[in-house]
């Protein structure tokens, strides 16, 4: 019998292929030491050239470019009108800024729950969950994969909601041919180190609102209209020309970091597929396109492993693995305690309209919680961390068997 690394055997492979890798290179260098002996390191030209240009790509009149994607969204939210009281549609699995930036307004984030195949929102609930205090919807395209997003706007205009696409895993990717981002009223992007591309941090807010576009880039700028002439209640989420020029770079290379993501994540499906009543992928169905972010995976009961402990022995073997979102945005200690004034600071004026956040229940997200696992996924994955990536995976679900 083989013996585990864990238990003390030889390791698939001694130096550990990471999870992910932010790629930067010579041309990245030399755009920022341009700006650099430039002298003008803030927002400036740099960075209207880097909004011209994800405008183009992303098939929008508007790019408005902040210093994070939970900036992104917070101003979104504040040109969308959000008010206190408001309630937001979500999903509970996702990284917690697509919900916590309704919160910073006084917005009530309400969660519905997701596909058990795709991971996203699941486009029936959110019409159950509407009230006369919806004011949006908020579809994730998580982890690279696009939401249902024909079903959701039938429901936003019947309803006369506004959509804010949180696209900050899903560059690039496409459902039934036309880009995420194009859906809503207003679409959100980042660029933390490890997404498919990066500015270092960063956020890009997109729309072909003219109204709202011009409320994000006076919100982003301390509400200024014109230098000292602040007319609106604003932030100082400037992007630095710094972290521009990193991106102009990036943009040019996406193309090529996306098909490698995708060509890796499909081999990767396949040679699953002869364990898939153990280990699970993520579905991609017929007319969307992933763009793989994170790879994504189910760990199921007969393979015989619970997950930590799986995780834990994948590590040993050198391969680099983790669980996904494990705990659930309503079971976080900030929605379970959020009544508290400690904890919330519009916790005693929001009093009549924060829910008990104990009580939320999306049992399908409550199951992936539990079971999902991310596997190494980055542009520099080679044919031999492939192979060792599955060997590993087999060697353990063998040793379980026996």
């Amino acid at each position: 019998m083989v013996k585990l690394a864990i238990e003390g055997g030889e390791p698939v492979r001694r130096e550990k292929i990471p999870i992910a890798v932010p790629i930067l290179g010579e041309e990245e260098e030399r755009a920022v030491i341009e700006v650099l002996r430039s002298g003008y390191l803030v927002q400036g030209e740099v960075v209207e050239k880097f909004e011209k240009e994800f405008a183009k790509f992303n098939g929008v009149k508007h790019a408005i470019a902040v210093n994070s994607g939970t900036a992104a969204l917070h101003v979104a939210f504040q040109a969308l009108k959000l008010l206190p009281g408001d309630e937001v549609i979500t999903v509970p699995y996702t990284f917690s800024a697509s919900a916590t930036a309704a919160l910073f307004l006084g917005g009530i984030p309400v969660f519905v729950d997701i596909n058990p195949e795709t991971f996203n929102v699941e486009p029936e609930k959110i019409e159950k969950a509407i009230t006369r205090k919806t004011k949006g919807i908020i579809p994730v395209h998580l982890f690279g994969l696009p939401a249902d997003m024909d079903p959701i706007k039938e429901v936003a205009e019947k309803h006369g909601l506004f959509i804010l696409e949180d696209a900050a895993q899903a560059h690039k990717a496409r459902y039934k041919g036309h880009m995420v981002g194009t859906f809503g009223d207003v679409a959100i992007y980042s660029f933390y180190a490890t997404k498919n591309m990066t500015t270092g941090e960063g956020g890009m807010i997109v729309t072909n609102d003219d109204e709202i576009a011009e409320k994000c880039r006076i919100i982003r700028d301390q509400g200024q209209k014109g230098k000292y002439n602040h007319v609106l209640l604003g932030y100082n989420y400037r992007m630095t020309n710094i972290m521009a020029a990193i991106g102009l770079k990036q943009l040019e290379k996406l193309q090529n970091f996306t098909k490698k993501r995708q060509e890796f994540a499909r081999k990767l499906s396949k040679e699953l597929e002869k364990i898939r009543e153990l280990i699970k992928p993520s579905k991609e169905p017929e007319g969307y396109e992933h763009v793989y972010y994170l790879y994504a995976c189910l760990l199921e009961e007969k393979s015989g492993w619970e997950r930590d402990g799986f995780i834990k022995a994948l590590e040993a073997e050198g391969i680099s693995a983790g669980p996904i979102y494990k705990t659930l945005l309503y079971h976080q200690p900030l929605y379970e305690n959020i009544k508290d004034p400690n904890v919330y600071p519009y916790a005693e004026m929001l009093k009549n309209f924060l829910p008990n956040y104990k009580k939320a229940k999306c049992p399908i997200a409550e199951e992936i919680a539990k079971k999902a696992i991310q596997l190494p996924m980055h542009p520099k994955l080679t044919e031999k961390d492939l192979k060792d990536i599955i060997t590993a995976i087999e060697k353990l679900i063998l040793q379980k068997k026996k």
